[in-house]
């Protein structure tokens, strides 16, 4: 890329030989280079062989609709490359380093959004999982004085993520805390973080009562909320979130006596954009200032951004602020787990719930769009014991989003919100990075007492989940597609084709097989699946049979190595 783009006279900044550029301080570069764009190359969240380009504009964030088609239409025109060698790009000024500088700016502004720089006592693992939050998040917390001991399996830099459970580095498993967590009982340390490689997703575990807890990404974004919103400089904040994000984060910016814009498009750089406009005209929406009053713009999925030279999200500022707010509940005795419930006595208690269906290849796209297909014309009239109340489809130009300006404009807002009696909702998406339907359950809960939070908190997360698996019964039996309940705990990465084969061939054949010997179901089952699929399919058969089934415990036992 950076031959091509000097052989049209383009002046390109590279990371030094040899050394990594995350995705939120490539964001800061662009700015701070005063460059008209840029240009980062990943696998991100995504097994290694998904590796992809993604392009920013020159306030740092990525392109929005139309002006993303526009630039696709750009390449697909193109009819010749034209490129000159590197060593002469280099000798001819052209293609230049990135000055140190830029990482020094970068961690002095996420170490500015400090809020209690008093509270910095937390012992802290991180785990970059093999990829660059070792610059980033690591350099900001251990800049700030933390304690941050580096996982030490998963240091290397290495795109093909080798100790990463199933190469699947993404923060949303809690499988991705493990190795940190293992290293964390060794040190004594009560906190861990990962990051996704480019460094702009967090992940969080907390030891909470002698227990491990991974928190979700909407765990994340109110944690980081509340702190963000902590004794910020300007009288009234702006909070911006995605619309599949929690609504617990909109209830604690009102309470804050913070504006807030609860209803982005999915996708950071709807975030970027409304920080560009604020920059640029000073208005975006019914929201008048500059990005002076900007404090936090979160996402579900484990993203979140504290500060606005930054046009992406960015892992570093969020585990400040969650370090310092860990440190601060530790004198009194609490954890992060904690001051959720805090928030939940304050606010009622939220809870979501997000599944995903895999749907690989052609077919796979034809089935994700003959179901939104379906929602559209036949929409629900309840989903479980639900009476639907109101539904919207983003897509409808006489909606807030107004007229579909590009194809990708549509790609974007291909959404379907259902809203539904008891204060829940469900919403309903195709992943825009991977081959998946996306579904998002929301049931809320009022509570009383602290005392009560314990019990409401699991029954409204059984609710979300019971809410969450009869829509994809629905959905699934739209396209002629069949999975009995527990299926549905089969991990998400894993495609429906195979929950289908699972769950129709393979687990009653291993049930036949044990009734007769199970030892000999064992060595069959070893046959069938690998270790990884095996460790897939258990949290569907756990939920098959359940903690009274007879002859559950030597069902499970075949799982094991």
């Amino acid at each position: 890329a950076a031959e091509i783009y000097a052989a049209h006279e383009i002046t390109v900044y590279l990371p030094p030989e040899g050394a990594v550029l995350s995705t939120p301080e490539h964001s800061f570069a662009v700015r701070a280079l005063n460059a008209d764009g840029g240009l980062v190359i990943s696998a991100s969240h995504n097994p290694p062989d998904d590796n992809g380009s993604k392009f920013y504009h020159h306030h740092g964030g990525q392109l929005v609709p139309p002006f993303d088609e526009e630039m696709g239409a750009w390449v697909s025109d193109a009819e010749r490359i034209e490129r000159m060698s590197l060593d002469r790009a280099v000798a001819n000024g052209l293609v230049r380093e990135i000055p140190s500088s830029v990482h020094d700016a970068y961690i002095e502004q996420n170490l500015a959004v400090s809020r209690t720089p008093e509270h910095r006592g937390t012992h802290i693992v991180f785990s970059p999982l093999h990829g660059t939050g070792d610059t980033t998040v690591v350099d900001v917390l251990q800049s700030a004085g933390f304690t941050c001991t580096v996982e030490p399996t998963q240091a290397k830099h290495d795109g093909t993520f080798p100790t990463v459970p199933f190469q699947v580095p993404n923060p949303e498993q809690p499988a991705t805390l493990n190795a940190a967590i293992e290293t964390a009982n060794t040190v004594g340390a009560t906190l861990v973080m990962a990051c996704d490689p480019d460094a702009d997703r967090l992940g969080v575990g907390v030891l909470h009562r002698d227990k491990w807890i991974a928190l979700s990404g909407n765990e994340i974004a109110v944690l980081v909320c509340a702190a963000a919103l902590q004794h910020h400089p300007h009288p009234e904040p702006l909070v911006l979130k995605t619309e599949v994000t929690s609504s617990l984060v909109s209830r604690i910016a009102e309470a804050s006596g913070a504006r807030i814009i609860e209803d982005l498009l999915v996708g950071f750089k709807y975030i970027g954009e409304a920080l560009y406009l604020l920059e640029r005209k000073g208005r975006f929406r019914e929201i008048d200032g500059t990005v002076d009053c900007f404090a936090v713009g979160v996402e579900e999925s484990h993203g979140v951004l504290v500060h606005a030279d930054i046009r992406d999200k960015d892992a570093a500022g969020g585990a400040l602020l969650l370090a310092e707010l860990a440190s601060k509940a530790a004198l009194e005795g609490q954890t992060l787990v904690d001051l959720l419930d805090a928030f939940f006595l304050l606010h009622g208690v939220v809870h979501n719930h997000t599944t995903s269906t895999v749907m690989k290849g052609a077919v796979g796209r034809s089935q994700i769009e003959a179901i939104m297909a379906s929602f559209r014309d036949q929409p629900p009239s309840r989903i479980g014991n639900r009476r639907v109340l109101n539904w919207f489809d983003r897509q409808d130009e006489s909606g807030p989003f107004g007229a579909i300006v590009s194809e990708t404009a549509r790609s974007s807002r291909n959404m379907l919100v259902f809203e539904l009696e008891g204060d829940a909702r469900i919403l309903l998406r195709p992943s825009g990075t991977e081959p998946k339907a996306k579904i998002y359950a929301e049931t809320t809960a009022d509570v009383a007492s602290v005392d009560d939070i314990p019990l409401t908190r699991k029954q409204t997360a059984d609710a979300c989940k019971v809410l969450a698996q009869d829509f994809c019964t629905d959905m699934l039996a739209r396209i002629d597609i069949s999975l009995p309940a527990w299926a549905m705990d089969i991990n998400d990465i894993v495609s429906i084709e195979d929950k289908v084969h699972w769950s129709q061939h393979i687990v009653p054949t291993l049930i036949q097989k044990r009734n007769i010997d199970p030892l000999d179901a064992k060595e069959w089952l070893w046959k069938q699946l690998d270790s990884a699929s095996l460790s897939l399919l258990r949290p569907g058969v756990v939920a098959l049979v359940g903690p009274w089934e007879e002859g559950g415990d030597e069902l499970l036992a075949c799982f094991d190595p």
